[in-house]
């Protein structure tokens, strides 16, 4: 280890303060001081919990390391008691040796494989052989491409494997994600809920033909065409995952019509630029909602893994 990186390391943190306790870190950078603060917990706020604070910090710390990376670190724990004040906790770190990303393995199977929206989101990720290990970066990048293959319409997609492999005496880890896809569902039937108007006026709003892949970004479409016509206080799209029929996603509309007063206000918003080419919103079980003047997208919970 060279000494500018001992010297990273040579600081002393001094953490909250309360009626109970006072925690002191030293030895770690501001990040893994954050980090151990964290898996620590809130400050106890009686004797009983100022206890098993105190008992537990030493396992606490110990996750917090192996977190971002680092499996060889030494904890020196002191605690000085006060009759009249907070005790104090002092925790001093040497995190050792960091744990390394040997190979990154992202391997697809299924229809996503000739997806190229999935491809160009290869090409954004960042995590790169000889970064320092942090399973927060691994599970962010588990859960993204799960969410982005939901949003694109891949329903029955799963892990094949998905893992960190970890050699401790070499300080080196790998990473395997390998999804399968299986088929990319269509869009279905559309049906309109709630207004005055011709159903045939509302289905030449449509901006994606029936049967056409599925992707929020259309859904997305949708919602901009009918906000645009100013007739609506409120917009939902929703895709109804569980009436699909095959790989056809019925999608229901419910709209709201503006009191008749209101029609020549117009709503004057604009949701944005969602399009096939960009990033997908969070979940394909979405309620795009708009409301007069103050148009949103909802998300609800999905029942898909």
């Amino acid at each position: 280890m060279s000494i500018i990186f001992i010297g990273y390391f040579l600081c002393i943190f001094s953490a909250h303060a309360n009626d109970w306790l006072t925690l002191k870190i030293e030895g770690v950078d501001d990040v893994l001081a954050r980090n151990i603060k964290a898996h620590l917990g809130a400050l106890p706020k009686s004797n009983v919990q100022r206890r098993a604070f105190i008992f537990n910090a030493e396992d606490n710390t110990t996750a917090a390391l192996h977190s971002l990376g680092f499996y060889h670190g030494v904890i020196h724990e002191e605690v000085a008691q006060s009759k009249d004040g907070p005790w104090t906790l002092s925790l001093s770190i040497t995190p050792g040796e960091p744990t390394r990303l040997q190979w990154i393995d992202i391997n697809f199977d299924g229809e996503i494989v000739e997806d190229k929206f999935i491809l160009n989101w290869l090409d954004t990720v960042t995590i790169k052989p000889g970064d320092v290990l942090n399973h927060g970066t691994y599970d962010q990048l588990k859960s993204q491409l799960v969410t982005i293959a939901l949003a694109r319409g891949y329903f029955d997609g799963k892990y094949k494997r998905s893992a960190i492999t970890i050699n401790r005496d070499l300080n080196t880890a790998q990473i395997t994600l390998h999804y399968d896809s299986g088929k990319r569902y269509h869009i279905g039937t559309v049906s309109f809920e709630g207004h005055t108007l011709n159903d045939e006026l509302l289905n030449e709003l449509l901006p994606f033909e029936t049967n056409s892949l599925f992707s929020t970004g259309k859904l997305s479409s949708l919602n901009r065409e009918l906000l645009d016509t100013s007739y609506f206080s409120n917009i939902k799209v929703l895709p109804q995952i569980d009436k699909t029929q095959g790989l056809a996603v019925p999608i229901k509309v419910e709209l709201s019509p503006k009191p008749s007063h209101s029609i020549e206000l117009g709503l004057g918003a604009d949701i944005g630029n969602t399009t096939d080419n960009s990033m997908e919103p969070r979940s394909p079980s979405i309620a795009i909602s708009t409301r007069r003047r103050s148009p949103c997208i909802t998300t609800q919970a999905s029942g898909t893994t």
